[in-house]
Formats: C-alpha cells, sequence, structure tokens
C-alpha cells in the first residue's frame, strides 16, 4: 500500500495446505523479508519464472524465510528443514543482516548451502529455541540453539538497537545454557520469560528471565534510540520484575494478565545475581578526569578473573580492567560530566553502581 493506503502490489502463495507468513522487516535498501512456514510444494516465485520449493515431509511445516525486491520481485527462499519450524519473528540490522527467531523439533539443517556443516539435533516432541542469522543475499552466517528439558522453548520476537546488538523474547522451561557463562534455571512447573541480549555475531551479552510457578513468556520486543528495552507479554502468580536486591513483585489477578516491562542496559537490566552488598565508592560524585576509589563487596574480595568496565547511562563501555584478588581499587572517571554504572563480574556473579562525574 502507499501511504493513503491505495494498494500498489500484493502476493500470495500456498497449495492446499495451509501456509501462512508470520513476520516482516525491511532493510535499508528497500527490499522485504518475510518470514513463516509451509507445507507441501508452492512456487514462490510471482513472475512468470517458475520456483517451485517443498517441504521434506509433505505432512511437516517446514520454516520459510523470503526477500522480495520494493516492487514485489522475488529475490530468493531460504527453507528450514527436515522437521517442523515455526519462524516467528525477523529483523534486520543496518547492515541489512537479518536475524530469525522461533522453534523447532528434532534436527533442521540451518546451513542450506553445506548441509553437512550445521544440522542442529533437539527433541522430538519438544519445542527448542532458534536464533539465525543470514547476510542481505540468504547466505547463512551463524544460528543459535537453545535446548532444555523442559516442554516449552521458544522466541517469540526479535529487535535491533542502533548498535546493531540484538534481543529477542520468548519463553523457556527447565536449565538453559544461552553460552557465555549464562544460564538460566526457570521457577516453577510452567515457562519462564527470558529476555536475551547478543552482539550481531552472536555473542550473549547477557539475559534476564522472570517466572512464578504459572507460565510466563515475551510475545514482543522493541528497543528505542535511548537502548531502553521494551518488551510485552503475559505472566501468572506472583513475579517479581526487580533484581535480587531490587524486589519488584507484580501479581495477577487470575489467570494470565498482561504485562509491559521497560528495562535500561545498566543497572536494573542485568540480573544481580546472589550479591552480598553494594561496593563503596568515593569520593562520589567525582569531578572528571580524577581517580576514585572503589573498595570490593565482602563476596567478590579474593576472587580472581574480575573484570570491571565503566558504562555510560547509553550502556557503551568506556573503560575497562582487571581486578583479581583485590579488596580496593583506583580507577580514572570519565573526562565528561554525567551518570555512569561501574560493572564488575567475575564469571559467577555480577555487581554494578551509579557514580556521578561532576
Amino acid at each position: 500500500l502507499d501511504n493513503s493506503g491505495k494498494m500498489l502490489w500484493y502476493r500470495t502463495l500456498g497449495d492446499e495446505r495451509n501456509d501462512g507468513f508470520t513476520s516482516v522487516a525491511f532493510d535499508n535498501q528497500g527490499n522485504l523479508n518475510v518470514i513463516g512456514d509451509f507445507a507441501g510444494k508452492i512456487d514462490v516465485d510471482p513472475s512468470a519464472q517458475v520456483k517451485y520449493i517443498e517441504s521434506n515431509i509433505p505432512s511437516d511445516r517446514d520454516g520459510l524465510i523470503m526477500q522480495y525486491d520494493s516492487l514485489g520481485n522475488y529475490n530468493w527462499s531460504y527453507v528450514l528443514s527436515p522437521s517442523t519450524v515455526d519462524c516467528k519473528s525477523v529483523a534486520v540490522n543496518s547492515s541489512n543482516d537479518l536475524y530469525v527467531v522461533g522453534n523447532f523439533k528434532d534436527s533442521v539443517r540451518f546451513d542450506i548451502l553445506n548441509p553437512n556443516n550445521l544440522s542442529i539435533t533437539g527433541t522430538n516432541v519438544d519445542d527448542d529455541m532458534f536464533m539465525l542469522s543470514l547476510s542481505q543475499q540468504g547466505q547463512f552466517k551463524w544460528a543459535k540453539h537453545i535446548k532444555t528439558a523442559g516442554l516449552y522453548d521458544v522466541l517469540y520476537a526479535v529487535a535491533i538497537d542502533k548498535n546493531d546488538n540484538v534481543y529477542a523474547t520468548g519463553e523457556f522451561s527447565g536449565s538453559a545454557n544461552f553460552s557465555n557463562g549464562f544460564s538460566k534455571t526457570s521457577n516453577g512447573i510452567g515457562s519462564d520469560l527470558v529476555i536475551w541480549k547478543l552482539d550481531k555475531s552472536g555473542n550473549t551479552k547477557w539475559v534476564n528471565s522472570y517466572g512464578s510457578i504459572q507460565r510466563e513468556l515475551g510475545s514482543s520486543i522493541t528497543v528505542d534510540q535511548n537502548d531502553y528495552v521494551y518488551t510485552t507479554g503475559v505472566f501468572g502468580d506472583s513475579v517479581n520484575f526487580g533484581t535480587s536486591i531490587n524486589k519488584e513483585f507484580v501479581t495477577s489477578n487470575g489467570g494470565l494478565d498482561c504485562f509491559v516491562l521497560k528495562l535500561n542496559q545498566y543497572p536494573t537490566s542485568v540480573e544481580e545475581i546472589g550479591v552480598v552488598g553494594y561496593f563503596s565508592i568515593y569520593p562520589n560524585p567525582v569531578k572528571s578526569g580524577n581517580e576514585f576509589i572503589v573498595e570490593m563487596p565482602d563476596n567478590l574480595e579474593n576472587r580472581m578473573n574480575i573484570i570491571w568496565e565503566i558504562v555510560s547511562a547509553e550502556g557503551k563501555v568506556l573503560d575497562s580492567g582487571a581486578a583479581a584478588n583485590m579488596n580496593s581499587i583506583k580507577i580514572k572517571a570519565p573526562s565528561t560530566a554525567g551518570v555512569y554504572f561501574i560493572v564488575f563480574n567475575d564469571g559467577q556473579e555480577l555487581v554494578n553502581q551509579r557514580i556521578v562525574v561532576e
């Protein structure tokens, strides 16, 4: 449609079985990237040319990723098979790379040009979540797979921030390893909400989860220009949407209720796991360019492999260093006045606190 609602063109595809698109995203050259699933044999090229694709088993639903140009001309298609694959959401970054999330059962070939190089095996019955990255030309870049012993592991939505970081939300049950030392375990018999941040290469930056004895999930996610993360979904029972220190319990009115959750990058969007207490910073406020002293909390003293970072309010890491086996450390303040965060991480626990630079 044009901006007045007038139809410019349309495209249809399918056979006698149920086929559907679930999400759409434009790149910065006007190409239209659509995802969904299909079964059977369909012609994906709307022109006089014929381009048939066929699901591996006629009764199974294969994942489908397609690209049209701005005039609706067929560019390429990418099929995820041979088992049931549900593509839920797609987003495109500033380099026109695609990020697709969803769920699958059994075994899926994610690199279709080299099927022997990356065939990921999940479970035969339960859903496992995935994230797939493709180039603008539809070439495989990388794929992530999260597998648990639970029933529901699904990513429903994906978004990109201005720095090309990737955010996804969905649900999981059981114990899940999100790589880079980030593991989460759901709270009860139901699934828990998960919010997952990665860089553009697929490296995990942080993971948040929220749950109760009932079911929680994230159904949509977006990031604004200030890197605030917004997630919508449903929750049941009583859920702590805060951290282990700053608890924010919300209780449903019965059954599953809807929510909107806003997170920033530091400190509240990174869960503070098992933190005994805040560390001391002095002087605070500190003059720009001057040194300040950080006294470590008891639970991080004398630990190895501790990394510290100075992070801006926008989530950018401005400085970093090591602080292993130290009770206190001197750090030079940023040269620009503002509010910053000091983050310490030893791979097991993460502690962060605000500092004001004048």
